[in-house]
């Protein structure tokens, strides 16, 4: 829930940190303006509860502002509908729909979202309401994972069937850039689904909490193995006697 007066001490220190940053033109308040609406919205507004309802507001202004990361406003699989002249026409605050996602778990997750609705031919000629479903190449995938422990928002259109979680695994340690870097998506546990229509559609999406990652194999597990005793397999805990015994003083 926002908290409306934590909202108004965000803004008014997000208003000063503008004033800062100086006259748009001078060298540097661009850069300065862009980290001052970081603050704002991807850590004052969050903690307030007020991210969601502010990600569209958040969109526009890093968009304007010609920030270089919007993902701090929350996964915008909106946009991505449309070409960038018809997405300003019919901007965000109006047309998609927002969706807190609280991830309380330890992967990271990748949403996906369907526009198939149900088969007019079974609904048609027998009355029966079947929905039809995506294909791989049907599904729009969001452009940003949504990292563990984060509570951010997921901006949909509203004419989207359902939406597909899935839980993966991205090894942090290794630079963005590194041609070696493990990134994967897990068939298990299975990927979870959220039905809506235009008008219904769930208010938010919730991901359990976990003290361990899941995983596939020991590349999901750095520092640790995959525990193919447990169902999903997790990463197995990281033994602290590994650390503190004969491998302190082992050097890379």
């Amino acid at each position: 829930q926002c908290v409306a007066h934590e909202l108004r001490a965000c803004r008014e220190a997000y208003d000063r940190c503008l004033v800062d940053a100086g006259p748009a033109g001078e060298p540097g308040a661009r850069d300065q303006a862009c980290a001052c609406a970081d603050v704002y919205y991807g850590v004052c507004a969050r903690a307030a509860g007020c991210a969601a309802a502010l990600m569209p507001q958040c969109v526009d202004t890093l968009t304007e502002g010609r920030c270089d990361d919007a993902s701090v406003c929350g996964v915008d699989c909106f946009h991505d509908d449309f070409d960038d002249d018809t997405a300003a026409s019919l901007g965000a605050a109006t047309d998609a729909r927002i969706v807190p996602v609280n991830n309380f778990g330890a992967n990271y997750l990748r949403f996906s979202v369907c526009f198939v609705r149900e088969n007019r031919r079974a609904l048609d000629k027998f009355g029966v309401v079947r929905v039809d479903r995506c294909g791989e190449a049907e599904f729009r995938v969001c452009p940003y994972w949504i990292p563990p422990r984060t509570f951010t928002a997921l901006a949909v259109a509203r004419n989207a069937s359902y939406v597909r979680l899935e839980f993966c695994v991205l090894d942090d340690d290794s630079p963005d850039d590194a041609p070696d870097r493990h990134f994967a998506c897990l068939a298990d546990p299975r990927p979870v689904e959220y039905y809506g229509t235009e008008l219904w559609f769930p208010t938010s999406i919730d991901v359990a909490y976990s003290e361990a990652a899941y995983c596939a194999d020991d590349r999901d597990c750095p520092g640790s193995f995959c525990d193919a005793l447990r169902s999903p397999r997790v990463c197995a805990p990281k033994r602290a006697d590994q650390f503190l015994g004969p491998l302190r003083d082992f050097k890379t």
